[in-house]
């Protein structure tokens, strides 16, 4: 079976077609191998390939078709299982969308309830039938609420793995369940749960933002706690004694897919604060000039000149939810070659990659034991998931030092901004500009939705505010809806697009390091003087901006205009 990062696994036999249809629809990668046409195809065309070779039509947004509330006449349990939504219902035929033709189940059950009916199959990304799924009523009603007594404290035993798609008729898991299904159906990347004096509710993190609250009945706080508790192998007696408590737990989604999730919970004035972390990298497309990861020309050039230097460090920075690790995740997929030993360092660790070595750390002490056992295991590529102090530091120059190539992140605020904060972890200079190839500093910018979205233009104080020329003023720029619509969860907002900015480190570069000891903004003046087409996070946020892509909220979230 062959993993292509679509939520489900497909035969060997079938990825065979898949590729030949490519190769045929696209003659300018019939050369490449089976790996490499699949990497450079989006996934759209993976997913029209798959559908050709099962004979089955492709329908993305298939969201605009499904008729009014004909998914409220359906087993919400059968659907999740078997990764299907009814699209379509005639007096004598019934249109219904699959994300994996060779689950067969939801098939099997519109032929047994609609036997009279034609079952017409279509195929569409299982990302949008997800969210048409999502968007359903809860299957916990207020009457099984109300009859919830009490929640044993019983640890029972562990369990790993949480089944989305199988209703248990357990109030408290059953609601769970709903949370999360409507969770990773509205692309949200944490589920917060929050404790008052007089109120119990949760709120999702969508586009780095969080939602409204979602009201829970209070007498749902402790058996909540006990069930997220025992999924991470914990009891409500830890609970009780321990400050803080890091688990994990996996969720089981649609036909069977897995999605790594991070439980952190900590004691609160009211009882306890919780944050469910979803780590489900199956809609994004990981890769260089692709989906959210589409850079400008000359950014991408110097990404795909430094990855492929056979030794050095390439540093990028940001804070928490720029998609650090995601880029990251995309510069290991392009370099990869079955004759790199690649091996990467992460706490924890988000998505695999077929062919790399991923080491879980456990805890921060871990880590010099970590990096000195895979220096020593001949290793061509060391990504280490974040250096954040001397002694991650002095080992990943030390690496670099020793003939390796090293990927890594750091926080700071921008690309220059990594020279100093590496000099304050105790690196010395002739030590950076031997090994620094590539610095960093990317974020994410939210996109607003273009069905809900107003326009504006552009004030006097507007174009002084982000560094906009005098000509810009009167031009129309977006404003998200604050209520939003239904196509963007009522969020204004559909989505996010990456900026970075980057300083390629050359020979020049690193005597201005360590002769003239140049400071970050020294470097990235001399650096920018010598390379005009290297856009800054400020320049590249304007052009969004001016672009109707984002509008002025979005920006100032993330971007220092006035830097």
């Amino acid at each position: 079976m062959a993993n292509l990062n679509l939520g489900f696994e497909l035969p060997e036999t079938i990825v065979s077609e898949m590729v030949a249809f490519l190769r045929s629809k696209k003659p300018e990668i019939a050369n490449k191998n089976a790996v490499e046409i699949l990497r450079a195809c989006p996934r759209n065309e993976v997913l029209a390939a798959l559908a050709a070779c099962n004979g089955l039509p492709f329908v993305p947004g298939i969201a605009a078709c499904v008729q009014g509330d004909l998914l409220a006449h359906f087993d919400l349990s059968v659907l999740r299982r078997g990764m299907m939504v009814p699209v379509c219902l005639t007096d004598t035929r019934l249109t219904i969308a699959i994300a994996n033709p060779f689950e067969t189940s939801g098939h099997n059950y519109c032929e047994q309830h609609y036997s009279s009916h034609e079952i017409v199959v279509v195929l569409a990304p299982m990302s949008e039938i997800e969210e048409i799924m999502g968007a359903s009523e809860s299957t916990v009603s207020q009457k099984d609420i109300d009859g919830l007594e009490s929640y044993g404290d019983g640890t029972g035993h562990e369990l790993a793995e949480f089944n989305l798609g199988v209703p248990e008729n357990e109030t408290v898991r059953d609601l769970l369940r709903d949370i999360f299904n409507r969770a990773i159906a509205i692309q949200a990347s944490d589920v917060h749960f929050f404790t008052e004096a007089e109120r119990f509710f949760y709120k999702y993190r969508v586009h780095g933002d969080l939602t409204k609250d979602f009201p829970l009945e209070l007498k749902l706080q402790r058996p909540i706690d006990a069930v997220m508790l025992h999924l991470v192998g914990r009891s409500p007696e830890d609970g009780r004694r321990e400050i803080g408590i890091d688990g994990r737990l996996v969720l089981v989604h649609g036909s069977g897919r897995k999605i790594n999730c991070r439980y952190v919970r900590h004691r609160s004035i009211h009882g306890w604060k919780a944050v469910l972390r979803i780590l489900d990298k199956s809609r994004l497309e990981p890769r260089l000039g692709v989906g959210t990861l589409v850079f400008d020309a000359e950014t991408l050039f110097q990404l795909r000149r430094a990855i492929k230097m056979s030794d050095g460090i390439l540093i990028m920075s940001g804070p928490t939810g720029s998609g650090k690790s995601t880029t990251l995740d995309a510069m290991i997929r392009e370099v990869f070659d079955p004759r790199y030993n690649i091996v990467t360092l992460e706490n924890p660790v988000e998505q695999e990659v077929p062919g790399v070595c991923h080491c879980d750390m456990q805890n921060n002490e871990e880590f010099p034991l970590y990096i000195r056992a895979l220096m020593r295991a001949d290793p061509d590529i060391i990504q280490i998931g974040e250096v954040r102090d001397h002694d991650s530091a002095a080992l990943a120059v030390e690496a670099a030092i020793t003939g390796h190539q090293v990927f890594t992140t750091i926080h700071t605020p921008s690309a220059a901004e990594i020279l100093d904060r590496m000099a304050q972890l105790g690196i010395a200079r002739p030590d950076l500009a031997r090994t620094l190839r590539l610095l960093c500093a990317q974020r994410l910018l939210k996109t607003v939705c273009l069905s809900c979205a107003t326009s504006e233009e552009i004030t006097v104080e507007d174009s002084r505010m982000y560094g906009l020329e005098p000509g810009d003023i009167g031009k129309l720029i977006k404003r998200h809806s604050p209520s939003g619509c239904p196509k963007c969860h009522n969020l204004g907002y559909s989505g996010r697009i990456a900026v970075m900015e980057l300083l390629p480190i050359d020979r020049e570069a690193s005597e201005q390091i360590v002769q003239n000891n140049i400071s970050a903004l020294g470097l990235e003046v001399f650096i920018r003087s010598r390379n005009p087409a290297l856009k800054s996070l400020q320049t590249q946020g304007r052009e969004l901006l001016l672009s109707g892509r984002t509008d002025a909220a979005a920006l100032l979230d993330v971007i220092n205009m006035g830097y």
